[in-house]
């Protein structure tokens, strides 16, 4: 054991981690002159993909995907970007929206729904994204669901926390299918122009943060979300933090970052914070203050 500013730490040398009795928060400690051990990049897994392709095309082929899927496609012969066309239940709203746009604008390619589906290098560990391409969607006013502005389809399945390994794409398919049926979306037939969605943002902002280091030691899991205005009536009037790109977080948080500078741990400033919802959508903020009162 060691004891620095009133608190005691364990370390466990044979896991070579650091523990707080307290919190039971663990991080890992290595011998002085040691060099850190850098993350294992991952590998795409390759024969998964193609087989996953080839189970697909087989199946739109022969029909065993019940006639929802009628193509998929790679985008100019990428295996890890797929072009899939979607179909739905003749007497669905949304399948009647679809033939009702594909009427009037003259086309009949706009019977379907047209997806992007992006694979990580992390995958099957890392579920694929899936996003819309045409036609324009729209829902009924005043409702939301599982697509974004930007055509991103969200679903637990497709979020890190939901999403398993083993699951297959023509699963994904099915459940993207059900889910877009349930949001009681349908094709925007207002839109006089064939206005596609914009293309997926750029790989790049697709990285898995676990290829990076977690600095400072911080990182919690579970925590609850409050605004400004909810937070007012035990800490004060915090609307000028709307207009900002920061959070609060408690004080007791700064306790245990800065005490690593305390212990001999490198303190990284400036401070930059991940939030990461249950769906997996990502924000980046720097600190606006920590605050004495709010709740950890």
């Amino acid at each position: 054991e060691i004891f620095a500013q009133g608190q005691y730490y364990k370390i466990n040398l044979k896991r070579m981690v650091q523990i707080n009795p307290g919190t039971g928060n663990e991080r890992e400690i290595r011998l002085h002159g040691q060099r850190p051990v850098a993350p294992e990049m991952p590998k795409l897994n390759f024969k998964r993909l193609m087989v996953e392709f080839k189970q697909l095309e087989a199946q739109i082929a022969d029909g065993s995907c019940e006639g929802f899927l009628l193509r998929c496609e790679p985008v100019e012969d990428n295996l890890m970007e797929w072009e899939v066309d979607m179909s739905f239940p003749s007497d669905s709203p949304l399948q009647k929206s679809l033939d009702n746009l594909a009427a009037i604008m003259f086309d009949s390619t706009l019977k379907r729904l047209t997806l992007c589906v992006r694979f990580t290098v992390e995958f099957p560990l890392s579920p694929p994204e899936v996003w819309l391409r045409r036609p324009r969607m729209r829902y009924p006013s005043g409702q939301t669901g599982p697509v974004t502005f930007g055509g991103r389809v969200c679903s637990l399945l497709l979020a890190s926390a939901g999403w398993q390994p083993a699951t297959s794409m023509l699963s994904v398919f099915k459940e993207v299918q059900q889910s877009l049926l349930a949001s009681e979306i349908e094709a925007n037939t207002m839109v006089h122009i064939k206005k596609e969605y914009p293309k997926a943002s750029v790989q790049l902002e697709r990285l898995n943060t676990e290829l990076f280091h977690t600095v400072n030691g911080f990182c919690k899991d579970g925590m609850t979300a409050l605004s400004p205005e909810a937070a007012q009536p035990f800490l004060g009037d915090l609307k000028r933090l709307e207009v900002t790109d920061k959070i609060g977080l408690p004080l007791s948080y700064a306790n245990g970052i800065y005490q690593r500078a305390e212990l001999g741990a490198e303190l990284v400033l400036p401070m930059i914070f991940e939030i990461k919802t249950l769906l997996g959508r990502k924000t980046h903020c720097a600190i606006f203050e920590f605050f004495d009162g709010l709740p950890d």
